[in-house]
């Protein structure tokens, strides 16, 4: 069975940013004016066909990889309830793992993704602004204005108080 990459991606993991699925990959590039994009794609145990977490990587066209992560399911606690119901734990065969051999209901399906989405979304966001640079350019301009406008428009000089400076 395949990993249903698309579905996953766009569906269950549900990232706040706009972005394209190819093979088994996540691509988007949040900010236009920025030459920085991010993949996201399943990372490989050392067994064919399973999988430990979700690799995100920071790319630039010309420099090539900038920066990569690896979350893991387990360290997220993304399967968490459905090893509990099989009787896995740590250390144990299919512990935080999904696997693309088997027929019926995606790999992935039953987890939870809260934590893994968080983790995505914070990593994303410390190497991708989230808004279009024109867009944070008129956010700043429009804040700087409410700024000036908060300012009294004549400013009161201030006197200086006379002191008296004696020395003994």
């Amino acid at each position: 069975m395949p990993l249903q990459a698309p579905a996953f991606f766009q569906q269950v993991l549900d990232l706040p940013f706009e972005g394209t699925v190819i093979g088994d990959s996540y691509y988007t590039k949040p900010d236009p004016a920025s030459g920085l994009r991010l993949r996201i794609d399943f990372y490989a145990t050392i067994r064919l066909n399973e999988y430990g977490g979700l690799r995100a990587t920071v790319l630039h066209p010309d420099r090539g990889t900038i920066d990569t992560v690896l979350l893991s399911f387990a360290d997220h606690g993304t399967f968490t309830a459905r090893d509990q119901r099989a009787g896995c734990g740590p250390r144990t065969d299919g512990y935080g793992v999904i696997r693309d051999w088997h027929r019926g209901a995606p790999p992935w399906a039953g987890g939870d993704f809260t934590s893994l989405r968080r983790a995505v979304t914070d990593y994303a966001r410390l190497w991708l602004p989230t808004e279009p640079a024109d867009q944070l350019r008129k956010q700043r301009a429009l804040d700087a204005r409410q700024q000036s406008q908060d300012v009294p428009a004549v400013a009161q000089p201030v006197t200086p108080t006379a002191r008296s400076s004696h020395r003994r």
